[in-house]
């Protein structure tokens, strides 16, 4: 891992001198030069962010420091063979991928042949694509080889997004009775009578419209995506595939029966290595909450079976569950979407089953225990709601929203009790 970290940190240089050469700004050799040159004199611990210069002039969101490195490197061996492996070796040649988290965009781009040439494919944040200097970084890296965003095209996508959220936030005004169309974090103010939408719901959902633009432009290369935040608008376009997605060129009407079967054989595995082969489809959120207990808050492990490092490490777990709780998402999604009862049976034990490997594996996780709860409450499954909101409070008692989330559940439980009893 470090011989290809420091790899990577001497091949950045390159990128950093091409960009920075497109907007005419002088790179003297001791500002690039050193660190690395000290990448061979001194040492993997010498070497610096190889981006310091451009940091002011050229966002660079792949950019890795040695300090995220050596943090990313405490993934330990299993789970980063695990990224290049379930990532990187899945990926066809000559593929466009966007990474969305720290292990799926830096680990991936440490680990790749030659990010600046594509090797083996094209590597973009989904993070930064309305961001104008990141596109010009990508064009003066990658433009004579796909189709990037135009300036006129990111204002269209903001523009649009913009009219679109506009219309719901005046159907939420005029029909109060109804479900509301703003989504949850899509957050807007009026300036001189205009919505500017903010926030990173919004954010992404302009991102996931570039997405949409680069997919269109370039229909003879493949697709794959890592989650940031979820991009509704792209979910009809997605299927699991290993650690991460495959962005297909066309909706999917739905997922088959073979798409989940191959995802529940890749993840029954990956969890069995890293927690022990305890886990199944019918296995209880009782059960899962008693594993997260005794492993992760007694550090009990007289009957743990799985991969100790990994769960005492404080970065793997948080990496793989983020992956697992993107694909319940998107199986939530589609089982929200669709009519026929026997399809939607597939998917609610698809989304059962993920959402309790994600939440095993990091039950500390905000973004997990929330999806989660949600996923429960849609089922009607206020007990294990309360249950596993409960058992993440106990494993951070300082977490106030824990608390606060704990403590409206606990209320909501208590009023369907009492309407019952009626």
């Amino acid at each position: 891992f470090r011989t290809a970290a420091a790899r990577y940190a001497v091949a950045g240089s390159a990128p950093a001198h091409r960009v920075c050469s497109c907007f005419i700004f002088p790179i003297l050799p001791y500002q690039l030069g050193c660190p690395v040159h000290r990448v061979f004199c001194d040492g993997w611990e010498c070497i610096s962010s190889r981006q310091s210069t451009c940091l002011t002039l050229i966002p660079m969101p792949q950019t890795i420091t040695a300090r995220r490195l050596l943090t990313l490197e405490g993934v330990l061996d299993h789970p980063v063979i695990t990224i290049e492996d379930g990532i990187i070796q899945s990926i066809p040649a000559g593929s466009i991928y966007f990474g969305g988290s720290d292990p799926g965009r830096m680990l991936v781009t440490a680990l790749c042949e030659s990010q600046i040439q594509g090797k083996p494919f094209f590597t973009l944040t989904q993070n930064a694509l309305s961001d104008v200097r990141y596109l010009d970084y990508l064009r003066a890296m990658y433009g004579k080889w796909i189709v990037l965003p135009t300036t006129n095209q990111v204002q269209t996508a903001l523009d649009d997004y913009t009219a679109d959220l506009q219309r719901r936030v005046e159907h939420d005004r005029e029909f109060p009775g109804e479900p509301r169309q703003v989504k949850p974090g899509e957050n807007y103010r009026m300036v001189d009578g205009k919505l500017q939408p903010g926030g990173p719901v919004s954010v992404m959902a302009i991102h996931a419209r570039l997405v949409k633009v680069i997919l269109e432009h370039n229909p003879k290369r493949e697709f794959y995506l890592e989650e940031s935040y979820p991009m509704e608008l792209l979910y009809p376009y997605l299927s699991p595939h290993g650690l991460i997605f495959k962005l297909n060129h066309e909706p999917l009407r739905q997922l088959t029966a073979a798409m989940l079967e191959a995802d529940h054989a890749f993840w029954t595995k990956q969890c069995a290595a890293m927690l022990g082969d305890w886990l199944k489809p019918d296995t209880s959120v009782s059960n899962v909450c008693s594993f997260a207990r005794a492993v992760y808050e007694r550090k009990d492990y007289s009957h743990f079976k799985g991969d100790r490092e990994f769960v005492t490490n404080e970065f793997a777990p948080k990496a793989f569950s983020k992956l697992r709780v993107s694909i319940a998402g998107l199986y939530q999604w589609r089982l929200m979407q669709h009519p026929d009862a026997t399809v939607r049976a597939r998917l609610e034990t698809a989304a059962n089953e993920a959402f309790q490997q994600a939440f095993a594996l990091c039950p500390t996780s905000p973004e997990v225990l929330y999806r989660y709860v949600n996923f429960l409450l849609f089922q009607g499954r206020m007990d294990d709601a309360v249950m596993l909101a409960s058992t993440a409070q106990e494993l951070t008692p300082d977490n106030e929203q824990y608390k606060q989330l704990l403590k409206q559940l606990l209320n909501f439980q208590q009023q369907q009790n009492m309407k019952a009893a009626h």
